[in-house]
């Protein structure tokens, strides 16, 4: 299995001792486990803690023009150091946002030595008393965005607003389609469990869009535990082999 979400102790939301030899020696014990994409934040190379978690930037991309020079010497030392355990079957890519202004919060001149692109929703400016619609609108805007910028796959779906209201199967369906037209997989993500995940499995398979298994791990015991998955497919009489699953074995070989 290729676990597509992996975090490191760059991401400031990582637990610890998530290095990159740690990774690359888990891989070699933990039988199932074939390779993993490494997608630390954008937000955690391009930005100090204090500005990441403050999310200005996803409102005012001037603060994202500021520290432009920074995050890019960060980013591509990030990269750098990915690509030197490919051998050990890591390949580097990354986790992003959209802001305000249609851009990705990392620079796209380094989009050709991202492997795996992960587009997800962290969060979102909402007006005082937003309204239910409101907040909807928001999130879909955002989201077809995402599944229209050239992602390989779109993080945790359905985590973010199934925070703030409840998602019909009507809002499913339509994600799902606007990630096979795009040709973008979808992520079943066991860090945060959703209950969206089993609808969403219909359609993946209804729809044919590849699926993107992840354990977004935070920490060492999160890697190569792939339990919650497994529970949601064995309620539900699936297999794996009845998806298609993102990336194949090509990525690996390249």
């Amino acid at each position: 299995m290729f676990d597509c979400h992996f975090h490191t102790d760059l991401s400031y939301c990582s637990e610890g001792g998530m290095t990159l030899d740690f990774i690359a020696d888990s891989i070699e014990q933990i039988d199932h486990l074939d390779g993993v994409a490494v997608t630390d934040h954008s937000f955690a190379l391009y930005f100090p803690e204090d500005v990441a978690w403050d999310w200005e930037y996803m409102y005012n991309s001037k603060v994202y023009d500021k520290f432009r020079d920074r995050g890019n010497a960060n980013i591509d030392a990030y990269l750098t150091s990915v690509e030197n355990y490919r051998d050990r079957g890591i390949v580097p890519g990354l986790e992003t946002e959209i802001m305000h202004d249609g851009r990705f919060t990392f620079d796209q001149s380094f989009r050709s030595r991202i492997e795996i692109l992960i587009g997800s929703v962290h969060f979102l400016a909402l007006p005082a008393k937003a309204s239910g619609s409101d907040v909807f609108e928001i999130w879909h805007k955002n989201t077809m965005q995402l599944l229209n910028s050239g992602i390989d796959i779109l993080g945790h779906p359905f985590r973010w607003i199934s925070k703030h209201i409840h998602v019909s199967d009507a809002v499913i369906h339509e994600i799902v389609r606007e990630a096979k037209i795009n040709n973008v997989a979808i992520e079943f993500n066991s860090h945060f469990e959703i209950d969206t995940d089993s609808r969403m499995l219909d359609e993946v398979i209804e729809q044919d869009v590849e699926l993107a298994l992840s354990s977004d791990s935070h920490n060492q015991k999160e890697i190569g535990d792939f339990s919650y998955q497994l529970k949601i497919l064995k309620e539900k009489d699936l297999t794996l082999s009845d998806f298609r699953i993102f990336p194949g074995e090509k990525i690996l070989c390249r």
